[in-house]
Parts: C-alpha cells; structure tokens; sequence
C-alpha cells in the first residue's frame, strides 16, 4: 500500500502531462486520447473500488448508469446467446462503462481542464497544419486514421474544448475564438457535412457573445464585416466551392430539380436501412436484435439489399441503439451523456464553459444522426475523455465551495492540490 501511495505522489509530476497529451492527441487518432483515457479511467476505478473517501464527490447518476450500460450489454449477450470474445460490441460497452471513471482518476491533476484546453489548442493547430499540406497533395476528404468522418468529430471536439476561456492562457495558446476558424480547417478537409453545419453555429453565437460586451461602434463594425465575410465565403473561393459539390447537388436531388448527384447512392442507402429498420425495430422493440441486427434489416429492407450487406451498421445513433439494445438500452445510453452533461453544467464555474459543453453536446447529437459515435473506439474516448475532463472540473469546483464553507477537505482521499 505504501508503494501505491508513493506512486501517486511521483504521479503528480507528470499526470498534467498525459492529460495535455490526451486533449493533443484528439483529432490526430493515433491511440494517444485512447491511452490518456484508459490511464485516468483505471485510476478512477481503483479509488472508487478500494479507497472509500473518494466516493464523497462523484457523479454519480453517471457512473451508476455507465456501468449498467456495459451490464445491460452483457446479459442481453448471455441472452441471446451471443459470443463474449470477440464481441464488438461488448467491447464498446465495455469502453462506455471503464471510460466513465476518467473524472474519478484525475484526482492528482491541478487544474484538469486548464490542461485539457491547452492540449487541445495545441492539437487543433497541428492538425490544421497537418490538413494543409496534405491538400496540395490529395484531392479526395482529408482524414487522420483513414476514416474522414469520426476524424472530423475528432476534430470538432478538440476545437470546441480550445475556445473554452482559462486563467493566465499562456502567450502560444491565447484565449481567442480562431480555433474556430483554425479547426475548421481540419473540418473542411474531411468534408464531413454533419460537423460543418455546426461549426457556423459555434462561431456566430460566440462571436454574438464576444462583441455584445463592446462599444455600440465596434459592435456594429462586427456585425457588419461578419455579414460581410459569410457572403464573400459563400460567393467565391474553396467554401464556395465545397458548398457547391457537397451540398447544393443534395437539395437539386430531393427537390426534383437534378436528376442525378453522384452522392445519391450514399444517401439512398441510408434511406433504405432506415426503412429496413423501422420493420425490425418492431419485431422487437424492447431488448433489440443484437448481433443479427443488421441481418434484419437487409433482409427486411425495401431496395438495395445486395449493398446493404456491406454495412456493419445503420450511421445513426439512435436507430443502432434501437437495433442492438432496444428501448431500454437507448434510455440508458442516453441517460449517461445527459447525467454526465447535467453534472458538468450543474457545478461549471462560468457561463462559457456551460455554453462550451452544449457545443459538444450539439456536435455529438448532429454528428450522430448521420454516424455512430458509439461504435468507433476514438470517438468514445473523445465524448468521454471531454467529459471526464469537465466531471473532474465541477467536482474541484464543488471542493472548493465546501472548502470555504466548512474548512480544509480531503479531495478524493488525498489533499486538493
């Protein structure tokens, strides 16, 4: 035991640094977040399960609905009769419920999201970079890891934790609303249009918010050059032209206007395994088809069935959620994003930060309209980790409230930093 302790002292030297390495490595999906994430997790497990004062500020809705996800998971298994090893997706729940533990695990780490916003800047701006010069070199979506479209949600979440405000932002990693503008690039080399029709939300809402505190004079000279620079983007230049191939020839299509888009076939599937789904969803609501879902769906699906056989899911959250778990394991799922969403707001030092967690809220939700966020082992990390990271936050900040209010507290089972 005393060897435990000694080595979570040593820990405070360089647990700060796994934790900016964590937030650097989001849109770069090379395992990095993923080993940040796992570390904190495993270390948040082992504090809640062998040392009891570190229960007294958890959240708890949180952990309790994580762990009962990946339960929920297995038994259903057990149940059908499915297989445990190898199993993907046991192995998800699996990540969804340990990953929860991350807030638990950064007990040693000063100011968590200190670090977690200025790896994040850091990570946007290489990636960024990183974007740019691949696009003299390739012409098709820009993506780190292979796939553009969980690159870009990558991509958006570390932006969105890059404009979060801190204290005495260092000179290289200034507070300032460019990591919009810089992780937008990212964005639009991927090409991906569920995460590019947030990030004009973002940017007018904080821009809103940024110049309502300035001078009649300058607020207006904003608005104006603002207006100014979306006509000029969407008039002439690379935007002008991504709106042109990625978005126009889609309303053409469905409003009858074109007869052909070369995208359609992309758009027709989904279509056809969202009509296959409704016919499966009710054969069994409630507990879901597991692993045979998207068996069902093709076989219950209206055209393309050859070309659905190709997809391992239907590229929607909530539909995949209803496929493998049913009703009650939707209720759950989402349960933990809203417990561990409500308890990062309830105890969030200030507005921006409040507003920054609806951001990522906003990006995961419209993302996984199109995709699953769930199913890919890079962007859990990324929902949980961002999580965790603000958890971790509201749990020092409530430290703290009571600290005033009742003299010196123990943080976890160990002296607040």
């Amino acid at each position: 035991m005393k060897l435990l302790q000694r080595a979570f002292l040593l820990r405070r030297r360089w647990d700060r640094g796994i934790a900016w390495l964590g937030a650097a490595g989001l849109p770069l999906r090379h395992g990095i977040t993923i080993g940040a994430a796992s570390f904190f997790a495993l270390v948040g497990l082992y504090l809640i399960a062998l040392r009891p004062r570190s229960r007294r500020l958890i959240a708890g809705s949180f952990l309790l609905l994580s762990v009962s996800y990946f339960f929920y998971s297995l038994a259903l298994a057990l149940f059908r009769g499915e297989p445990v090893i190898d199993n993907r997706q046991l192995s998800y729940s699996l990540i969804i419920g340990l990953l929860a533990f991350i807030a638990n695990g950064m007990v040693l780490v000063r100011d968590p999201l200190r670090c977690f916003v200025i790896g994040a800047r850091a990570g946007t701006v290489v990636c960024a970079a990183i974007a740019l010069l691949a696009s003299n070199s390739e012409l098709d979506r820009f993506g780190m890891g292979g796939n553009p479209a969980p690159f870009a949600m990558l991509a958006a979440f570390a932006l969105v934790a890059a404009i979060i405000p801190i204290a005495n932002a260092p000179r290289w990693a200034p507070n300032s609303l460019i990591y919009v503008l810089v992780g937008g690039i990212s964005v639009f080399a991927s090409q991906t249009r569920a995460v590019l029709m947030v990030l004009p939300v973002i940017l007018a809402v904080e821009s809103i918010i940024w110049l309502r505190g300035r001078s009649f004079r300058l607020q207006l000279t904003g608005y104006v050059a603002g207006a100014a620079a979306l006509g000029l983007a969407v008039s002439v230049g690379p935007i002008h032209t991504m709106l042109a191939e990625r978005f126009v020839p889609i309303v053409q299509y469905y409003s009858g206007d074109h007869a052909a888009w070369d995208g359609s076939a992309t758009a027709d599937l989904r279509f056809a395994m969202w009509k296959g789904f409704a016919h499966a969803f009710v054969e069994s609501p409630i507990i879901g088809h597991g692993s045979d879902r998207m068996e069902r769906v093709v076989a219950l699906a209206p055209t393309l069935n050859a070309e659905l056989r190709e997809f391992q899911h239907i590229h929607n959250i909530v539909l995949d959620e209803l496929l493998q778990h049913g009703i009650l394991g939707l209720l759950i799922l989402a349960g933990v994003i809203v417990s561990g969403a409500a308890y990062a707001i309830r105890h969030a030092d200030s507005n921006a930060l409040k507003r920054n967690i609806a951001y990522a809220l906003l990006v995961l939700v419209v993302y996984g309209m199109f995709h699953n966020p769930m199913l890919h082992e890079s962007t859990i990390a990324a929902v949980f980790f961002y999580l965790g990271v603000t958890i971790a936050h509201g749990m020092r900040c409530q430290a703290m409230a009571r600290r005033r209010m009742d003299g010196p507290v123990l943080l976890f089972g160990t002296r607040a930093a």
